[in-house]
């Protein structure tokens, strides 16, 4: 009888833990759903967030890219660059231009004039930024219409 006994106990035992196993899978699954549930909201949020800001301020976004396609008018009024995210994933950012368009191969002849260590890079009177760039640029203007 014993041995029966011994046996029923470690059915139970096996029981109980299959059961904590059951419980906590539920808990799981339910924590992935609101997580879901959670990242859904927030995307929607942010993208109908995104789109309310681009309506109230296209007015401000057209003046913008008047007057940068009035200074340059062979140039494109957006650049475009691809950088590196979270994880290492690569995207493309868009902002309106504030240099010439040839501004990245004039880069490498200015690298000696930098005036910050780092992987900045800065210079007092940049040869290659335009005139409407230059007064975005006092006002902080353009980095308020880039985020």
């Amino acid at each position: 009888m014993e041995g029966k006994f011994v046996d029923v106990g470690r059915e139970v035992q096996q029981k109980s833990i299959t059961a904590q196993e059951t419980e906590k899978q539920i808990f799981t699954s339910a924590a992935k759903t609101q997580t879901m549930r959670f990242r859904f909201f927030k995307r929607t949020v942010d993208i109908l967030g995104s789109l309310f800001g681009l309506i109230l301020l296209s007015p401000l976004f057209l003046i913008v890219a008047f007057l940068i396609r009035r200074e340059d008018a062979n140039g494109p009024v957006i650049f475009s660059q691809e950088r590196i995210g979270k994880n290492g994933r690569r995207f493309t950012m868009y902002k309106f231009r504030s240099m010439c368009t040839d501004a990245e191969e004039k880069f490498h002849e200015l690298v000696e004039l930098n005036e910050i260590e780092g992987a900045m890079f800065k210079i007092k009177d940049d040869p290659r930024v335009t005139k409407i760039g230059k007064k975005f640029v006092k006002q902080a203007l353009m980095n308020c219409l880039n985020w």
